[in-house]
């Protein structure tokens, strides 16, 4: 479960900082933005939404977290 969502995150994160550097190879300036979006505190996620995201064929994560 914490390895769904630990992919989920790295995903956004992925998607997130593809979109950044679009725009800024564009020169749009979103700094600010991009730090407002880390400025409050994050809600857990559901065990149940944590098992509808797919994991990626291929992912291999080289850590175990011993809960």
């Amino acid at each position: 479960m914490l390895l769904t969502v630990i992919v989920w995150q790295a995903c956004c994160v992925q998607q997130m900082i593809t979109y950044v550097l679009r725009l800024h190879d564009r020169g749009v300036k979103v700094a600010d933005e991009v730090n407002e979006l880390f400025s409050g505190e994050l809600n857990p996620v559901a065990a149940k939404a944590q098992r509808k995201v797919p994991v990626p064929d291929g992912l291999v994560y080289p850590y175990v977290f011993i809960l």
